[in-house]
């Protein structure tokens, strides 16, 4: 059902199943991360959204900190992926991103209290963090070790552990933004005399 689906996608924008080529082994820093999961609103929080958007500047549309073709969907986790032992970080790359959603949310004035979770992959190293607002910026706790594709055992881990994102998404990420995100839509609609901006 649309809006409890977490969605996964590329650093294209496009939905991406387990069948399709992963992301680019660029070893440049650009303020994209090469992964997010996404939840699938309905038509109906979709029509709250975008008639929230009509008094905003079209670089000011976006629920995320993307211009493009995923701007309207609500990430809940992000991951960056590197080849082991490459000069940049994974988790830098990770940081500016959530930097980015957190200008974004002090910006339209959206709640900032929620940690949001984002995942590393370096070789066969995954790691997971948690990013959250402070005082003087973002904050990030970990890189905590989520398991590595080179053991059974560490493959059950990773997807133990991507289950468990999944449902944080599809629960406690979904009623955040339903009580924070859809709520602001409501309250900013220009058509029943909200708010701008």
């Amino acid at each position: 059902m649309p809006g409890d689906i977490p969605l996964i996608y590329d650093e294209n924008g496009s939905r991406v199943t387990s069948e399709e080529s992963g992301p680019s082994a660029s070893a440049e820093i650009s303020k994209m991360v090469d992964w997010s999961m996404a939840l699938d609103l309905n038509i109906k929080d979709d029509d709250k959204i975008s008639a929230a958007f009509t008094a905003h500047n079209i670089n000011e549309c976006s629920l995320n900190q993307s211009l493009s073709s995923i701007k309207r969907s609500p990430l809940f986790g992000d991951m960056e992926v590197k080849r082991q032992h490459q000069v940049t970080d994974p988790a830098v790359q990770l940081a500016i991103w959530k930097s980015g959603w957190l200008k974004k949310a002090i910006w339209h004035q959206w709640d900032t209290s929620l940690p949001m979770p984002g995942i590393t992959v370096e070789g066969c190293h995954w790691s997971w963090s948690l990013f959250m607002a402070a005082e003087k910026g973002l904050v990030m706790l970990g890189p905590f070790s989520l398991g590595n594709t080179s053991s059974l055992g560490g493959i059950r881990r990773i997807l133990y552990g991507l289950n468990l994102l999944f449902d944080w998404g599809a629960t406690t990420y979904r009623d955040w933004f339903d009580k924070h995100i859809i709520k602001w839509a409501e309250k900013h609609n220009p058509a029943v005399g909200g708010a701008k901006g």
